[in-house]
């Protein structure tokens, strides 16, 4: 039976009550990032307020490392068969899709904001919603839809992210009990999103006016109740029961529960300056040392002698010989400038790098590198930086892996299937993916995520660790995934299939070059037979010409053995010819053998 809506107004001024130093240290994290600082009170007018901006660089520069790349989300299969591997791997994919598709409708990422919030507060606050199930939820409450169903285009599902200091959590041993939203709103938007459920307040939406706003939301129920300026709390949902299996938040509030104070619970990057007041002291510095350094050079101190009573020296500042006219009878000479005094610049230097060592290393904040150094020091130098980033990093992964299960918790519930497409351009790009929703068992959803930092060097001691693995027998598989690939599964098999592309164009290569020995083979055989046919008629015509002439020879044609001379029966041959030979006594082509 739920409780009375007095006990959770109760609870509500307890809880915001025991966050009060907590929300008040978010307020400083939230200045410092802002860049805003006052000078403190008694301070001349004069001073030149002086802001120094490394907090809002260090944060920016961690985000900017850890989310430059999209995580890598990792859903655990049921068991170790192909078939479930390849499953998840398909999850993994829709995940990716719907929570790429809801930053469209966001001015800045969902994974940005995670990781701001994670390293400027050491907390993370967001809400998952359904746009599917709060349409029809509007509906039934006569709300305004026409707003949710064209944000409906975009994607399916809303990632809120919200100010950590608006949102207080119950806790207990067994972890988050309870989370309220407390916050400043429009009377209007309030309308908006509850329709007549919150008609009390038309009133104070047509005259603009903001109202206290609470929502709290544990395992079993839900409240929603607001507080104007003047008056008593107005009901929006009177304490009743949901209907959802699961609490849509990701509250992830404070890194240490070993502190006794709630504020020391949240370690965030800035900690230390809110702590030590470090920030504020540079600040201070700052301002008396650029005042010191800037206002002489629109005014200089002026040494005046002699000057007859009721006169004074004239001088046009904006005249940039800047003359000085002095009465007669007087003098007046400026005085030498004296230098900024060493020991406050000194101050300066140890106040930065106290405020670096506490935050984020200028390596990682893209200042340049000095000449000379060499690549290991400076790689070494990286990773020490990015360790710097742990804490708010792990804290991002966690908050990421929630949200990515409250995906698969909302489909379970729903019934409707998640529905997304592929991305990659060198595998899937544009495939439809669909997993039904009684296919997924909200107790066995197992889910982490890994930010991996925007490092080149990182990558390449990944790949090259992986490699040195695979030679003392580590699986492919877990190398690819360890490298960061998305789906090692199927990297392996287009490797594979790349293998056996490779192998056939290879065979037709050897194949079509044995061919072309062959044919070349061939063809000297064809020419080595050609040359042996040749001689062989030749050789024949020889003969058949010592038989027949016109070369004569033999004994018919022997003068000494009666025979008549070859010149009578071949009068026009040459000598030559009728000898058989030159003049040097080689035989002519055709009569080797006569």
């Amino acid at each position: 039976m739920p409780k009375a809506f007095d006990y959770y107004e109760k609870l509500a001024e307890r809880l915001i009550k025991a966050d009060g130093k907590r929300d008040k240290a978010f307020e400083a994290y939230r200045d410092m990032y802002r860049n805003y600082w006052e000078l403190p009170a008694g301070v001349p007018e004069y001073i030149i307020r002086t802001t120094d901006h490394s907090p809002h660089d260090a944060i920016q520069a961690g985000v900017r490392v850890l989310s430059s790349i999209f995580p890598k989300i990792t859903v655990y299969p049921s068991d170790p068969s192909e078939d479930q591997k390849e499953r998840a791997n398909k999850i993994e994919r829709l995940l990716k899709w719907h929570l790429m598709s809801a930053d469209r409708r966001r001015p800045t990422g969902v994974v940005s904001d995670i990781v701001l919030s994670a390293l400027l507060y050491a907390a993370v606050g967001a809400m998952v919603i359904d746009l599917d199930w709060q349409i029809d939820q509007a509906a039934g409450l006569n709300a305004e839809t026409a707003r949710m169903k064209a944000l409906r285009r975009h994607s399916r599902f809303v990632v809120n992210t919200y100010y950590p200091g608006d949102l207080h959590v119950l806790r207990s041993s067994y972890g988050t009990e309870g989370v309220l939203l407390a916050q400043l709103r429009l009377a209007s938007e309030v309308v908006a999103e509850w329709g007549d459920m919150a008609k009390k307040l038309n009133d104070l939406a047509k005259e603009g006016k903001v109202i206290e706003y609470y929502d709290w939301m544990d395992f079993e129920e839900r409240v929603v109740w607001c507080k104007p300026e003047q008056g008593g709390p107005i009901k929006i949902v009177t304490p009743s029961k949901h209907e959802l299996p699961f609490m849509p938040w990701v509250a992830l509030m404070g890194g240490s529960t070993i502190e006794s104070q709630e504020e020391d619970r949240y370690h965030p990057m800035l900690y230390p300056l809110y702590k030590t007041g470090a920030w504020s002291m540079m600040n201070t510095l700052k301002s008396f040392i650029y005042t010191d350094s800037i206002l002489p050079m629109f005014k200089e101190e002026i040494a005046v002698e002699g000057l007859p009573e009721g006169q004074t020296v004239e001088r046009d500042y904006l005249d940039p010989a800047k003359i000085m006219y002095v009465p007669p009878g007087g003098s007046a000479r400026p005085l030498p400038r004296q230098p900024n005094d060493p020991a406050k610049m000194e101050a300066i230097e140890m106040l930065a790098a106290d405020i670096e060592r506490a935050t984020v290393s200028r390596t990682l904040q893209g200042e340049s590198v000095a000449s000379g150094v060499s690549f290991a020091a400076l790689n070494l130098h990286s990773q020490i930086a990015i360790g710097a980033l742990k804490p708010g990093k792990e804290l991002a992964e966690k908050a990421l892996a929630e949200l990515s299960a409250l995906v698969l918790l909302w489909t379970s519930h729903t019934g409707k299937p998640l529905e997304g497409f592929g991305m990659n351009k060198k595998t899937d790009l544009g495939m439809e993916y669909v997993l039904p929703a009684d296919e997924i068992e909200p107790d066995e959803i197992y889910i982490s995520v890994e930010l991996k930092p925007d490092n080149p060097t990182d990558a390449v001691q990944r790949a090259n660790a992986g490699i040195m693995l695979n030679q003392i027998g580590y699986p492919k598989e877990y190398v690819l995934e360890m490298a960061g690939a998305e789906d090692p599964q199927k990297a392996l098999e287009i490797y594979w299939l790349e293998r056996l592309k490779e192998a056939r164009v290879q065979n037709q290569i050897d194949h079509e070059r044995l061919m072309m020995e062959m044919e070349h083979q061939q063809m000297m055989q064809e020419m080595t037979m050609a040359q042996d046919q040749q001689q062989m008629e030749a050789q024949q015509i020889a003969q058949q010409q010592q038989m027949e002439g016109p070369f004569v020879g033999g004994q018919g044609w022997n003068a000494a053995q009666g025979g008549m001379p070859p010149a009578m029966a071949f009068p026009e041959g040459t000598r030559e010819e009728v000898q058989g030979e030159d003049s040097l006594g080689n035989a002519l082509l055709g009569m080797e053998g006569l």
